[in-house]
């Protein structure tokens, strides 16, 4: 897996609605365990290594 910046709110937003796991077990895991599922989902849920520049909050994913 290439080394990215992840924020707190980045992890939760993609484990809990790319991956589908629950709210509960995802405060239930450890930080291992989190990037473990991460790294095994991370090319079906369209994550790269490389963090694009957002421009406007429209890009933001889940944003109204």
């Amino acid at each position: 897996m290439k080394c990215a910046i992840w924020d707190f709110d980045a992890l939760f937003y993609v484990c809990c609605y790319k991956v589908r796991m629950s709210e509960r077990d995802f405060w239930k895991s450890s930080m291992k365990k989190v990037l473990y599922i991460l790294e095994s989902f991370g090319e079906g849920i369209g994550v790269s290594g490389e963090p694009g520049e957002i421009t406007s909050m429209k890009e933001i994913p889940g944003w109204i």
